[in-house]
């Protein structure tokens, strides 16, 4: 408050004998200067010459410095109301602005009103205490609410419920007929959807004219604060000054309003750009940590260590006097002149997307695992990039602090007896929602563990040093352990029920999860721990999960907070996927993500948001205004906002494109990817009034204002938000990438950690859990995630993966359990599906269950038909079941039509169901699983196999097929061509790999002798 004071200064209507008096607010001393003169000077009142506009205000004023650094002709400007009305001009235009907002409202003497009015003077007066003839509120706050244009007096460029956003507004309620402007709870990107709530408060309103009054135009707030408080669109304020300087002066020349924003894009759309601007910004993102005080230091911890009051916060009039008062450790920033810390205690989540009146924003005070790990990896790299060894220090401390310090790794996080071994925590921070809550590191999601990976290995790459293999080994088995069988994690897993159910129930689940935001980047880190370790079940898992949500695409995916940021995050375990196995289809899918996503990207390089399919958004758009604001939400209302988000889909897209050029060198990924550079670039957060935000990159931008502006209804993580790990860490980490020629696949390929995998591997993972996690067997044929469509939906507690698992390319064991089997009561099981083109048919079965005891029973018969055009059908077979309905199983049968001689794009399959359990009037269960068309399996064609050509591998006089490396002089071949060991110990592995293979040998003993020898089969020779 005392600094509002600071440049007050007297004007011409003082006595001489005020000059020299002092005023004395707190510690601070005001002097008045000397009365004004022609030429005006800072701190005094500008004369007033003619009828125009005068303003009541301090000279800082933001709408007063726009107008005299926009018009020809500058306003007057006066100290006080009272001044200025009486030294206006009569006709002039008189604005009565709030200087001490948002701490008190503009007083006003009745009396001025009249003088107004005798005087045809037109009034714009803000924030004001009391108005004659009014009944006027103290003031509110707000919290969700916006402005929204409710009339068309600014149409046609301004359109009644246009949005705008006063940060922060404070307002004095008031009854109005027709306002110009409301304050209210409206769902939109740029228009109130779904209309005007019924409770909206005025914000701009011409008062009823009275003899008294005179013409008087009211904000009820201050809108004059638009440049400090960082009101948006730029474009709107525009229009809306430009209404009341005409309103003010009709019939007069009105100048179109231009100022800086204080916190703005670096470079304007289009704007040339330095040949160095890669670098410029990868330093400027990097220091972006220490200007904002987001890196700890010990003279912090005080504040930072207090407990958690509560959850988000959702109060317009918040208690400022909590510790957290916008609620989840939400806060005021810290001081900028807090000493900078070394990353030895880590670094905080980033800012919260709300505005103070001042333009500066909360922080969220607690520590991230993934935003750690991410900043840990993008700051070494960028001082290997930048040359800056206090980065690469930084940077180490991180890593220092996540895994060997903090509680997200510590605690049962590192007992090998927990279920939780090996997993890292979400955040640092005990009972993070309030007294009784969970413990931030009592909760685990899968894509913030596989993120915080993914910077510790860069971290380590860069560094150089072997000091975090163990506990990334650690980490990657952990997440393992609880992916199951399919190779999919549950979204969030807590501590309560993983102790109580134990982590192998994870790892032999079935549960499916179309959702690359909680899945994609978890196959990213086991694509590379098999790159690393040639561990087979990192490659299994991670390959049978993304063709299973390749198949999906894009009807069955879920989305987040929108779908272009599924296919984003898709794009690194894709590339990754060609990384490890290069074939056709493996780039094709990689294409079609990337085609897909960059179809909405713009000619400046922007990638515009899209909404998925209805139904399927995790966190879609709010549905009503009442909505606004109250949980997770898109950037967007609906698809054509002209969004980029930089928190969840353009920092992804970032890196994996990068990785997908490096992967296939196809120039159409690294074209896509330059696009994207040289936008990041130009939107970089330029700001010298906020030094703590130059550098980063708000959550959201829109391309075609091009400044940041969205809707702003996520809970948290709205439109302003900078994410320091997320956002900030992967852009920064990618610049860095391209500076050094290299990719994040590339830069850690030298990792170490398969040193200690075989202890590891057998600590986390023994033997003896193999058996249950391969218990469903793998079919491969022609119809493997196919289209599928049923006539009647199985019943809901037997719906599996939904149609997608009758041609997942797995037979389940014979049990009835939910996730592996789709169960139709007393209904046929009728699908059709659709090959793509037409193929040759020569072979139809259907995998079935039965068990009498559960009214579960194998089809009465099967008919298969097929068609041309999806419509009429031919039939080419009817079978029936081999097994009796007598037979109490359970049993599987696969019913199977053979020798078929049809040719069709179109296979419908009919199993008839039993109807009625036998003797009762109870309807049967028919249970399917898999349908195959023409199954290479050799098995379920009823085939014997081919002979085959045998592979010498020992012909008696040389181990040439062997890996003999420090066995060698131990191995003997002895005249008659047997092997032998020359003392106990030795192990050889065959050079080549294997997958289904028939081994013969010969083995001999004495009678006497003891041996403890025998043949691994299915190993690797790193274990």
């Amino acid at each position: 408050m005392l600094t509002r004071f600071s440049r007050l200064a007297v004007g011409t209507g003082f006595h001489l004998a005020l000059m020299l008096m002092l005023f004395v607010l707190g510690s601070a001393i005001v002097r008045s200067g000397p009365a004004a003169s022609a030429t005006a000077t800072p701190g005094t009142s500008r004369p007033i010459a003619e009828a125009g506009l005068v303003f009541a205000c301090r000279e800082d004023n933001d709408l007063y410095q726009a107008y005299t650094k926009t018009s020809a002709q500058a306003g007057s400007r006066c100290n006080s109301p009272a001044e200025a009305i009486e030294q206006a001009r009569p006709g002039s235009g008189v604005l009565l602005l709030a200087d001490d907002y948002p701490g008190k409202t503009l007083v006003l003497d009745a009396a001025l009103f009249d003088q107004a009015a005798k005087k045809n003077l037109r009034l714009y007066v803000e924030y004001p205490a009391a108005l004659p003839g009014m009944q006027v509120g103290p003031p509110r706050g707000t919290q969700w609410e916006r402005a929204v244009i409710a009339s068309n007096v600014f149409a046609p460029v301004l359109e009644k419920l246009r949005i705008l956003a006063i940060h922060d507004c404070r307002f004095v309620p008031l009854k109005a007929e027709n306002p110009d402007i409301v304050v209210g709870r409206v769902a939109g990107f740029d228009t109130a959807v779904y209309g005007l709530p019924k409770e909206v408060s005025p914000i701009l309103c011409e008062l009823p004219k009275q003899e008294s009054t005179g013409n008087v135009l009211v904000a009820t707030t201050k809108l004059s604060h638009f440049v400090t408080g960082r009101y948006a669109p730029t474009d709107a304020w525009r229009s809306i000054w430009s209404y009341v300087f005409g309103w003010l002066q009709p019939g007069s020349k009105i100048p179109e309003l231009q100022w800086t924003a204080s916190v703005r894009p670096s470079f304007r759309a289009g704007e040339s750009l330095p040949g160095d601007i890669e670098r410029q910004a990868l330093q400027r993102g990097i220091d972006w940590y220490f200007n904002s005080r987001m890196v700890l230091h010990p003279s912090m911890m005080a504040k930072y260590n207090r407990p958690t009051n509560g959850a988000e916060g959702a109060s317009a009039n918040p208690d400022l006097k909590q510790d957290w008062p916008f609620g989840h450790r939400v806060a005021r920033m810290p001081d900028l002149g807090t000493p900078i810390g070394d990353g030895s205690l880590g670094v905080m989540e980033g800012f919260d997307a709300k505005i103070f009146s001042d333009g500066t924003q909360p922080v969220r005070w607690w520590n991230r695992n993934d935003c750690n790990g991410e900043i840990a990896g993008a700051m070494a790299a960028a001082g290997v990039t930048l040359q800056n060894p206090s980065y690469q220090k930084t940077g180490g401390n991180i890593c220092d602090w996540l895994y060997f310090k903090s509680m997200i790794s510590l605690g049962n996080r590192a007992d090998p007896k927990h279920p939780a071994y090996g997993l890292m925590g979400w955040n640092d921070t005990p009972q993070y929602c309030g007294p009784g809550s969970m413990d931030g590191y009592a909760a685990y999601y899968g894509d913030d563990n596989a993120r915080s990976m993914l910077g510790m290995m860069l971290a380590a790459a860069a560094q150089k040093t072997d000091r975090y293999d163990e506990r990334l080994l650690k980490c990657l088995l952990g997440n393992l352990r609880i992916s199951g069988q399919l190779g999919f994690q549950q979204d969030r897993i807590d501590e309560g029920p993983l102790t109580q159910a134990g982590w192998l129930r994870y790892f032999n689940d079935r549960n499916v999860s179309y959702a690359p935001h909680y899945q994609a980047s978890v196959w990213a880190c086991y694509l590379w721990a098999y790159r690393q370790t040639g561990f087979e079940l990192f490659l299994k898992r991670a390959k049978t999960a993304i063709g299973m949500t390749m198949a999906a695409y894009p009807d069955q995916w879920r989305w987040t907070n929108g779908i272009q940021q599924e296919r984003a995050r898709m794009l690194l375990p894709l590339a990754w996927l060609v990384r490890v196995e290069d074939t056709p289809e493996h780039r094709a899918w990689l294409r079609k993500m990337a085609e897909d996503l960059l179809a909405a990207q713009d000619a400046c390089g922007a990638i515009r948001e899209e909404i998925g399919l209805a139904g399927k958004g995790g966190c879609p758009p709010p549905a009503s205004n009442e909505a606004y604001g109250t949980a997770e939400a898109p950037l967007i209302q609906t698809n054509g906002d002209a969004a980029c988000d930089l928190l969840y889909t353009s920092n992804f897209a970032f890196v994996g494109l990068h990785e997908a050029a490096a992967a296939t060198g196809d120039p159409f990924y690294r074209e896509a990817e330059d696009k994207l550079t040289k936008f990041l670039c130009r939107i970089q957060i330029r700001s010298e009034t906020h030094p703590e935000l130059d550098g980063g990159w708000f959550r959201a931008f829109d391309f075609k204002r091009w400044e940041y502006w969205a809707s702003n209804s996520d809970l948290g993580w709205g439109a302003w938000s900078i994410e320091s790990g997320w956002t900030q860490s992967w852009i920064t980490a990618v610049l860095a990438f391209r500076q050094m020629e290299t990719s994040l696949w590339d830069i850690t390929k030298d990792s170490q950690i398969q040193r200690h995998f075989k202890t590891i591997r057998s600590e986390m993972l023994p033997d003896n859990v193999f058996p249950a996690a391969t218990a469903l067997l793998p079919v491969t044929h022609l119809a493997l995630r196919k289209p599928i469509t049923l006539a009647t939906a199985p019943a809901p507690q037997y719906s599996g993966d939904g149609p997608a698992a009758l041609l997942d390319g797995l037979h389940a064991p014979p049990s009835p359990t939910p996730l592996d089997w789709l169960g139709f009561e007393g209904t046929d099981l009728d699908a059709t599906i659709d090959l793509g083109e037409p193929v040759s048919i020569k072979q139809v079965g259907v995998h079935c269950l039965q068990l009498r005891q559960a009214g579960i029973f194998l089809p009465t018969s099967l008919q298969i038909a097929v068609s041309d055009d999806g419509k009429s059908f031919r039939e080419l077979a009817v079978v029936k079941p081999t097994h009796a309905t007598t037979q109490e199983g359970p049993l599987c049968e696969t019913l199977t039509a053979a020798n078929l001689d049809g040719r069709a794009r179109y296979i419908r399959v009919r199993a008839a169901n039993l109807a009625r359990i036998p003797g009762t009037s109870t309807p049967a269960w028919l249970f399917a699983d898999e349908i195959m068309i023409n199954p290479d399996n050799a098995a379920e064609r009823g085939v014997v196999p081919k002979k085959v050509e045998w592979e010498i591998l020992f012909d008696g006089k040389n181990l040439d097929a062997f890996d003999v490396a420090g066995w060698k002089d131990i191995w003997v071949i002895t005249d008659q061509g047997e092997l032998h060991a020359a003392k106990p110990g030795p192990t050889i592995f065959t050079k080549q790999r294997y997958t289904d293979f028939v081994l013969e040998l010969d083995f001999r003993m004495g009678p006497k002798a003891k041996a403890n020898s025998g043949v691994f089969l299915r190993v690797h020779d790193k274990l």
